[in-house]
């Protein structure tokens, strides 16, 4: 079961533990230093408005996305501890994307400044 919340991150049960992932800036980040890629352009391919998506990324891409997601609460998670939690949760990557990167329309004025900037 997962709790999408206003902070961007999704919480999971997996193995009898709670875990939590958060794919926010530091996630991408650690992403990109782990595969040397551009952690945008892969979030790009997964879009599902992309017909073709499922042929440009590998598991072993998106468990390592997901991996780095769960490390910012998990530091010590292995990536086959990864690999266990997408099994059980498998829509926990999606969830936490989702949590973490809302469309312009959840924040009721994309394009504003937020209070006390501009």
């Amino acid at each position: 079961m997962g709790n999408k919340n206003a902070k961007g991150y999704v919480k999971v049960k997996a193995d009898g533990k709670d875990w939590t992932v958060v794919c926010d800036f530091n996630a991408l980040c650690d992403f990109e230093e782990e595969t040397g890629e551009n952690a945008m352009d892969f979030l790009d391919r997964l879009s599902p408005a992309d017909d073709t998506a499922g042929s440009k990324v590998s598991a072993s891409q998106m468990r390592i996305l997901f991996w780095c997601a769960l490390k910012q609460h998990h530091p010590d998670a292995t990536k086959a501890q990864a690999g266990q939690v997408m099994t059980a949760a498998p829509d926990a990557l999606f969830r936490a994307l989702d949590a973490a990167l809302p469309e312009a329309s959840d924040d009721g004025g994309a394009g504003e400044p937020a209070p006390g900037e501009g």
